[in-house]
C-alpha cells in the first residue's frame, strides 16, 4: 500500500511542540521508501502511455493513464505498467510543450486525445528520460542527467551529526511527494533584533527526490514572540545534475557506480558540515547582525505602494501580498524588521509546507536587501 505523505506539522506552541513528529518516525519513513523505489532510463520510444479505466471518487466511472518501459518486464520485482502521479503527469506535460490547463483538460473530457499528443511526441521527438518510481508508480519523469541525492543518503549522513548538537531541537518536519523539510532549533544560542524581540538559532535541511529543487542545508531563525521562521540565504547546495545515465544492453537503468558514489559521499559529508556550521555563534551572530540593521533603517512612506514593489520583487501573490499588508499595518512597523515579520507571518497562512518554506526563504532574501534596495521600497510612491 502507498503510504501518505507525513502530515505537516505546524509549531505555535510549546504545546505544539510537545506534539511535534518524533525526527526518528521521518528515518523510519524514509528508510521504508528505500525498498520500494527504482529508477529507470529509458528512451521514450520505448515507453507506453495508456489509458485504464478508473472509479472516481463520486463512483463514477473515468479513465486515468500509465506508462509501461520496455525491457524491464524480466527483472525481478519490476511490474508490468506503473501508475502516473500528479508530478509526473505535470512534468511530461512541460517536457512535451503541453500546456498544463489544456494538458489536464484532455485528462479529464478526452484522455484519448491526450494519449495520441503524448504518445506522437514520445515517438517523434525520442530523448531519453529518467523514470523514478514509488511504490510501483511513476513519480518524476525527468532528464537523463538527473544525479538522484536521495533522502536516505541524508538521513544516514547528516541526522547523526545533528544528534551530537547539545540541547538540539527537532522544531518541525515534513515529508510529502515533492520535498522533505528537516528544521532544527538550539534554544541556548538566541540574540535581540530590537529590546524584548528575541530570535533564535537553528538550521533547515531540504530535499527533493522529483525534480523540485536543490538538496539545500541552510541557517534558520526563529522569532520567539510569534513563532516566525525565516530561512537565511548562506546556504550550501547541491543541484540534481550530472553525467548522462546510458542503457545497459537489454536492462534499463539501476545506475549509481562507485564514482558517483563517493562523490555523493563527499558531498553529504559537507553538507553535515555546513549543519553544524550553521547552528555555530559566528554563524548566528552575523545573522543577528544583519536582521539588527533591518529594524533600524528607513521606513516605509507608503504601504500599499511599498507592498506593490515588494510584490513584484519576491514574486508574491496578489493575496500573499494583501496579506503582507495587513499584517504590517496591524503591527504598524514600517522598517524592513517590520516587512521581513509581515512576509514570514504571511507564510504562516500558505496552505502547503512547500509554499511556507518558499515564503521564509523570500523573508530572508527580504533581509538581504542592499540599502538602495530597500530604499526603492520605503519610498515607493501610490
Amino acid at each position: 500500500m502507498t503510504q501518505q505523505p507525513l502530515e505537516v506539522v505546524r509549531v505555535r506552541t510549546a504545546r505544539d511542540h510537545a506534539q511535534a513528529l518524533n525526527i526518528r518516525e521521518l528515518a523510519e519513513r524514509v528508510h521504508a521508501q528505500q525498498d520500494t523505489k527504482h529508477d529507470y532510463v529509458a528512451d521514450t520510444r520505448r515507453v507506453g502511455f495508456h489509458e485504464v479505466p478508473v472509479i472516481g471518487s463520486d463512483g463514477a466511472s473515468a479513465s486515468d493513464f500509465e506508462l509501461t518501459i520496455d525491457g524491464i518486464n524480466d527483472q525481478v520485482g519490476a511490474p508490468s505498467a506503473f501508475g502516473i502521479n500528479e508530478i509526473a503527469h505535470e512534468q511530461i506535460g512541460t517536457r512535451l510543450g503541453i500546456p498544463k490547463k489544456y494538458y489536464e483538460r484532455m485528462r479529464g473530457e478526452a484522455p484519448a486525445l491526450l494519449k495520441r499528443n503524448v504518445d506522437h511526441w514520445f515517438v517523434n521527438d525520442p530523448e531519453k528520460r529518467m523514470f523514478r518510481t514509488l511504490d510501483g508508480n511513476v513519480r518524476a519523469v525527468l532528464s537523463d542527467r538527473y544525479r538522484p541525492l536521495d533522502n536516505v543518503d541524508l538521513i544516514e549522513y547528516v541526522l547523526p551529526e545533528l544528534f551530537k548538537v547539545e540541547g538540539l531541537e527537532f522544531f518541525v518536519t515534513s515529508l510529502t511527494p515533492e520535498r522533505m523539510f528537516i528544521r532544527a532549533t538550539l534554544p541556548r544560542l538566541t540574540g535581540e533584533i530590537r529590546v524584548g524581540d528575541t530570535v533564535q538559532a537553528g538550521v533547515e535541511i531540504s530535499n527533493s527526490e522529483v525534480g523540485r529543487g536543490s538538496l539545500t542545508v541552510s541557517p534558520w531563525i526563529l522569532r520567539l514572540d510569534c513563532l516566525n521562521g525565516m530561512t537565511s540565504k548562506v546556504a550550501i547546495r547541491k543541484y540534481h545534475a550530472g553525467r548522462r545515465i546510458e542503457e545497459t544492453d537489454d536492462v534499463l537503468g539501476i545506475f549509481r557506480d562507485e564514482t558517483i558514489a563517493q562523490d555523493d559521499k563527499a558531498f553529504f559529508m559537507k553538507a553535515a558540515d555546513m549543519a553544524r556550521a550553521a547552528l555555530s555563534d559566528i554563524t548566528f551572530g552575523r545573522i543577528v547582525e544583519q536582521l539588527r540593521a533591518t529594524a533600524t533603517g528607513e521606513q516605509i512612506a507608503e504601504p500599499v505602494a511599498a507592498v506593490q514593489v515588494l510584490s513584484k520583487r519576491l514574486d508574491l501573490t496578489e493575496g500573499e501580498g494583501q496579506s503582507v499588508l495587513n499584517f504590517l499595518r496591524a503591527d504598524g512597523d514600517l522598517s524592513q524588521w517590520g516587512a521581513i515579520n509581515a512576509l514570514t507571518e504571511t507564510a504562516k497562512q500558505a496552505t502547503t509546507f512547500n509554499r511556507l518554506a518558499e515564503l521564509e526563504e523570500k523573508a530572508g532574501e527580504l533581509a538581504e536587501f542592499t540599502k538602495q534596495d530597500w530604499t526603492r521600497v520605503a519610498v515607493a510612491a501610490a
